[in-house]
């Protein structure tokens, strides 16, 4: 007697299980997982982030320039009151007299020395050196280094200097979209192959890695 043929692909085995419940064709099964995914992968992302507010001192302006840019962009240094560092890197905004890329900028919004309070949206605490968690501690931390302690995942929603909110001569930076647009991305990938895992190729794997990279080490950041 011949047995009965497994089920050869992901979608094949959720229809096994989930075909008899919802009396759904293979098509049908594999917009409700999309759509399951895509409704899970936000909701994590946005439960996964907390809102924190920064305090110190401005130390410093960063001036970048990007040919795909449509409007400037500036990392705002902060020292906090225990001395710790941290960037808030890519805001949007100009800097009077047009420095060079990553060279420094003066803004009257933001005084050298002057207090400053900033709020933003984040997987972590920028103040508690937790990072990524992938990088070491040493990699992850502000310490000395002004460079480090920078993540295109803060989202700033309001800057205080001397007390006073900025209104001006800034607007977030996006990159936070980008963790949105990888959910997105992957579920429309997994939709089009009807959930056949096989059938995505190794070029395809490869370009979610290197988004997926972008997303936690900051490149995302100089693109929106």
């Amino acid at each position: 007697m011949q047995s009965a043929a497994r089920p050869s692909t992901f979608l094949d085995r959720a229809g096994a299980w989930f075909a008899p419940v919802f009396d759904m064709d293979q098509r049908r099964l594999a917009a409700l997982l999309s759509i399951l995914l895509l409704a899970g992968g936000w909701s994590v992302i946005w439960s996964a982030r907390s809102s924190y507010v920064v305090e110190g001192v401005v130390d410093s302006m960063i001036a970048r320039h990007y040919p795909w840019d449509v409007t400037d962009k500036f990392d705002l240094r902060i020292r906090t009151d225990d001395g710790r560092w941290v960037n808030f890197i890519a805001l949007h905004g100009s800097c009077p007299g047009s420095p060079g890329h990553f060279e420094r900028c003066v803004k009257p919004e933001f005084p050298q020395g002057a207090r400053i309070q900033v709020e933003t949206n984040a997987f972590s605490d920028p103040t508690s050196c937790s990072g990524s968690g992938i990088l070491p501690s040493e990699f992850r931390c502000a310490g000395r280094d002004r460079r480090r302690n920078a993540r295109a995942d803060r989202y700033v929603t309001r800057i205080s200097v001397g007390g006073a909110p900025v209104l001006s001569g800034w607007s977030p930076n996006l990159g936070i979209l980008a963790w949105y647009g990888l959910v997105l991305a992957a579920t429309i990938t997994l939709w089009r192959r009807q959930w056949r895992m096989s059938e995505i190729g190794a070029g395809t794997i490869i370009a979610y890695c290197l988004a997926l990279s972008s997303c936690v080490f900051g490149p995302s950041a100089w693109l929106l």
